[in-house]
C-alpha cells in the first residue's frame, strides 16, 4: 500500500483552523531520508525561499505521546557545508549519510555520515573519490554487508556512473 505524508496539513474543527504539527520554514532541493524506528525523517540543510541556505540536521519526527508530526532543527556549528541537490541515505537506523551537492563553496564530492543517537557529523574519506556534482540520481542498497552508494549523471560530472561502497 502506498500512501503519502504532506506536512502541511491544516485540520479545521468547529470553524478553528489549526496544524497537526508544528509547521516547518519553507525549504526546497533537499534529500529526506526515514528511520521507521524512530519515526523520523531527516535532511540536511536545504535552500530557504529567499535563496539562503539552511544549517545543520533538520528532523521532522512522529510525538507519540500527542500524535502528532513535530519539527527541530541542529543547534550549534559542528556540521557540514550547507548544500542543496545532494543524495542521503539512512543505514543501520542509526547513520544517515548526505553526498555531494552544491552550495555557497561550490560544487562537493564529500560524504558525510550523522549519528542519530550521539547528534555527531563525522567527514568520511573516500581513496578514489568521485567528482563533485550536484542534482544526480542515486540510490542506496545493503548487500553482502556492505553498504552501498550509487550515484548517476548530475551536473558537473564526467559522465560516469560511479559506485561508493562502506564497510560496516
Amino acid at each position: 500500500m502506498l500512501s503519502f505524508l504532506l506536512f502541511a496539513t491544516v485540520v479545521t474543527k468547529s470553524q478553528n483552523l489549526y496544524y497537526d504539527f508544528i509547521p516547518p520554514y519553507p525549504v526546497s532541493s533537499i534529500s529526506m531520508a526515514y528511520s521507521p524506528s524512530t519515526q523520523t525523517f531527516y535532511f540536511h540543510s536545504g535552500l530557504s525561499s529567499d535563496g539562503t541556505y539552511h544549517l545543520g540536521i533538520q528532523r521532522f519526527y512522529k510525538d507519540s505521546a500527542q500524535g502528532l508530526w513535530r519539527f527541530t532543527e541542529q543547534q550549534g556549528n559542528n556540521f557540514p557545508d550547507s548544500r542543496s541537490f545532494y543524495g542521503s541515505f539512512f543505514s543501520q537506523n542509526q547513520f544517515y549519510y548526505i553526498f555531494g551537492g552544491v552550495g555557497e563553496m561550490g560544487m562537493y564530492n564529500d560524504m558525510w555520515k550523522y549519528d542519530t543517537k550521539y547528534n555527531v557529523w563525522t567527514a568520511i574519506s573516500e581513496n578514489q573519490p568521485i567528482s563533485p556534482r550536484y542534482s544526480f540520481a542515486y540510490t542506496s542498497f545493503s548487500s553482502n554487508d556492505y553498504q552501498y552508494f550509487v550515484v548517476l549523471g548530475g551536473k558537473g560530472n564526467t559522465r560516469q556512473a560511479s559506485l561508493l561502497d562502506f564497510t560496516y
